[in-house]
């Protein structure tokens, strides 16, 4: 997720958008891997009664493998 406030403050996550504009009950850590597709709630507070929230949607994809080619003797 997100881990850097370019104008300072800090950032926290939250699964509900109720608790992301409360302040109440974040995520422990910004490190995620869902499932399924999932909505997160990232809040950006600069200062105390200052803030913005903002949705994202994590999805996890499938680590894409090239193909592999073993030659040898025959």
């Amino acid at each position: 997720m997100v881990t850097s406030n370019p104008n300072g403050g800090t950032l926290t996550y939250y699964t509900t958008q109720a608790n992301a504009v409360a302040g109440t009950n974040p995520l422990a850590s910004s490190s995620v891997a869902p499932a399924s597709a999932t909505n997160y709630y990232v809040r950006s507070e600069i200062a105390a009664n200052c803030y913005t929230v903002k949705e994202i949607i994590i999805v996890m994809r499938p680590a894409v493998c090239g193909q592999i080619t073993i030659t040898g003797p025959n």
